[in-house]
Parts: C-alpha cells; structure tokens; sequence
C-alpha cells in the first residue's frame, strides 16, 4: 500500500516537471517566434538609427535562443511518449544549460580580470573549464539513481549516449552563435 502510494506522488512530480517544461517551453517558444517576426535585423536597426544601438535585442539573438526553447519543449512533450526519451531530453537540457552557464561565467570572469584578451590565459580558463564540465558529467553519471534508471531501462550505453548529446548539443548551440555572430 505505502509503496503505491510513494509510486504515485513520484509520478505525479514527473507528470507536474513534464507539465512545468511543455508550458514554459511553449511560452519561452511562442515569444521568440514573435520576437523573430517583430524585431529587425542589425543591418536594418543600423539603417533605422544611423548607427548601431546598444542594449536592443535583434533578430539574430533570436536564433540560440529558438533552440534552447525548442529543447526544452521536446523535453517536457517526451515523458508522454517513452521515459527513456524524456530521460534523455532532461540530460541533454541539463548538460546545456550548465554548459552554458558555466561557459559564460566563466568568460565574464576572464574578462573582469584580465580586462584583455591574452592567449595564455584564455587556455588556462577554457581547459579549467572543460574540466569543470567533464566533472560535471562524471557526477551526472554516477548521481542518477540506479533504481530508477533500472526500472526504465537506461543502462551505461544510454548514459554515455546522453553525455554525447549534451555535448553536442551545446556545440550545435555555440555553432549558431559563431555563424550568427561571428565571435
């Protein structure tokens, strides 16, 4: 009895997390695609304003942002269709945004201090970085509950497969910025 019952509120939090990434992805997605279609491009703001203008947001910043959104959508809309897919979205979310966060940290830091850009510098905090990530995997790895992960079938192929994903995932994200930017 007690263990339906702990069954069933674990079921419910998965139901109100997966709700939770389908509502705020679709919102998130919705206003990107407005932002998409509203604002101008940066060669149309120059040419409204006579210059380039700080603090707007332009089409172009619409892009990584689409994406990071959309990801989040197919996160939430996978729990219905198969666990193991809706395992593997929430790795691949988690492991971009901390990627990501961590990335930009990181370079806000690396700027505060050095206030220039130097080369030497700029290895020591993009491999301190790489490591802190790498260990932010094995941990991601070895921190899932095996119980759980057993129940749905996610083995050690999965694991690694989802840690491939992430790390895509966030070089697909850093190859719109690149394209887009060019930085």
């Amino acid at each position: 009895m007690m263990n339906t019952i702990i069954k069933k509120i674990k079921n419910n939090q998965s139901i109100l997390i997966a709700s939770f990434q389908v509502i705020v992805g679709a919102i998130l997605l919705v206003r990107e695609i407005r932002d998409f279609i509203i604002l101008p491009t940066t060669t149309e703001a120059d040419e409204m304003f006579g210059g380039v203008v700080d603090l707007f947001k332009y089409k172009e910043c619409t892009y990584s942002l689409l994406y990071l959104w959309t990801i989040l959508l197919f996160t939430g809309v996978s729990y219905w269709i198969n666990k193991k897919l809706h395992w593997l979205f929430n790795q691949i979310l988690i492991i971009t945004l901390f990627s990501l966060a961590g990335l930009w940290l990181g370079l806000f830091i690396f700027f505060e201090l050095f206030n220039r850009f130097e080369l030497i510098p700029f290895i020591v905090v993009f491999l301190l970085f790489i490591v802190v990530l790498l260990l932010f995997v094995w941990l991601e790895i070895k921190m899932c509950r095996k119980s759980y992960l057993e129940t749905i079938g996610i083995g050690s192929k999965m694991k690694w497969l989802a840690v491939f994903l992430g790390i895509l995932s966030v070089a697909i994200y850093f190859l719109i910025e690149y394209f887009i930017w060019g930085f």
